[in-house]
C-alpha cells in the first residue's frame, strides 16, 4: 500500500499484469477513491482514498511480507522518478 495518496504509474508497476485503468475506474464508481487535485509526481495521475478507514482496510488485507515487498518496489519506482 502506498498511502493516502497514490499514483497510477506506481500501481501499474506494483500490480503488473492487471488492468489498472479499469480497476481505478471501478473504485471511483464505488466512491472508494477519488482524483487528487495535484500530483507530486509530474506526469502521473494521483488518487486519494475517500476515507482513512478505507485505506486502513485495504492495507490490512495485505500480509506483512507482501507489504515489505510492495514497499521495496514502490521505493524503487520513486527512485526512478527522482533521478
Amino acid at each position: 500500500m502506498i498511502g493516502g495518496v497514490f499514483w497510477r504509474g506506481a500501481l501499474e508497476r506494483l500490480l503488473d499484469g492487471l488492468d489498472v485503468a479499469r480497476l481505478l475506474g471501478v473504485l471511483q464508481e464505488r466512491e472508494l477513491i477519488g482524483p487528487e487535485g495535484r500530483s507530486a509526481i509530474s506526469g502521473d495521475r494521483a488518487f486519494r482514498f475517500r476515507h482513512g478507514l478505507i485505506r486502513d482496510v485495504a492495507y490490512a488485507t495485505v500480509t506483512k511480507s507482501e507489504r515489505a515487498e510492495l514497499h521495496r518496489r514502490f521505493a524503487a519506482w520513486v527512485g526512478e522518478r527522482a533521478s
